[in-house]
């Protein structure tokens, strides 16, 4: 996650993390990720590791969440849309909506993929206006086979550059595409790139001035007092049969078809 500060989150709130990565964000309650500790999670990662610390990771690879309408105040989904298979992100979207009314997404703007283009990142997209536009990389042909021959140094020499890294940081505006999202958020799929609004977001003094104000202030609320929520049975529900579920030391038991998730 490249904009921590923006994140604004009531100090009482339940918080769901999906596809968290090897390193959850702080404010997060409770975890969901398809995988755990194999090749492709590996990869989603680039090799830093699978999920650590205490909170509860649930793990699913059901197209439906196992948790109830509402069960959470807020849902963070950070660098995790890039990975959807394309016939897949509305229902994500509806999927994050049902369970939480507010949320925050993040993934990298199309200058971040023309320069590295991972191979695990499968669409391009754009928010605006609580508009979700997407398009498949393969479709938008902005990459093929002589891109990759051309540029693949290029990228690794600018990947492992630490000096390049922190100009990444230091203009992340440009590479990172952010927002906070409510019930109004709706996908639009598009052919062209040349369909959406211009992307450019100007960087100015005042910008600046904000983006320090507001890192001061999430360096602040770090460190205050919060109310910890942990798994309840009360926010479960199987995803397939929508039934109710226990929890047991490390899986979650559905009552009704006796379906099993993992818990760690």
């Amino acid at each position: 996650m490249f904009f921590p500060e923006r994140l604004h989150i009531p100090s009482n709130s339940c918080v769901l993390e999906i596809w968290p990565g090897w390193s959850p964000f702080y404010r997060s309650d409770i975890l969901f990720d398809k995988f755990y500790d194999n090749d492709e999670a590996t990869a989603q990662s680039w090799w830093t590791g699978v999920i650590s610390g205490d909170k509860p990771l649930i793990i699913s690879s059901e197209a439906r969440l196992p948790f109830k309408d509402n069960a959470f105040d807020y849902v963070i989904c950070s660098h995790v849309l890039e990975h959807v298979e394309l016939d897949e992100i509305s229902h994500f979207i509806d999927e994050i909506k049902r369970v939480s009314v507010r949320g925050y997404i993040e993934f990298p703007s199309i200058f971040y993929e023309s320069l590295f283009d991972f191979f695990v990142h499968k669409n391009i997209l754009f928010l605006h206006q609580n508009v979700l536009y997407v398009i498949s990389k393969e479709q938008s042909k902005l990459f093929n086979d002589r891109f990759h021959y051309k540029y693949s140094q290029m990228r690794n020499l600018l990947w492992t550059d630490r000096f390049f890294s922190l100009w990444i940081l230091l203009y992340k505006r440009f590479f990172f595409i952010w927002g906070e999202y409510n019930q109004d958020l709706r996908v639009q799929f598009i052919e062209s790139w040349d369909d959406i609004p211009n992307f450019i977001y100007p960087e100015s003094k005042i910008d600046i001035l904000k983006d320090i104000w507001n890192i001061l202030k999430f360096i602040v609320i770090r460190n205050l007092p919060r109310k910890k929520y942990i798994l309840s049975k009360d926010i479960l529900e199987c995803p397939r049969c929508n039934w109710k579920m226990i929890i047991s030391k490390d899986s979650l038991l559905c009552t009704h078809c006796k379906a099993t998730l993992e818990l760690h």
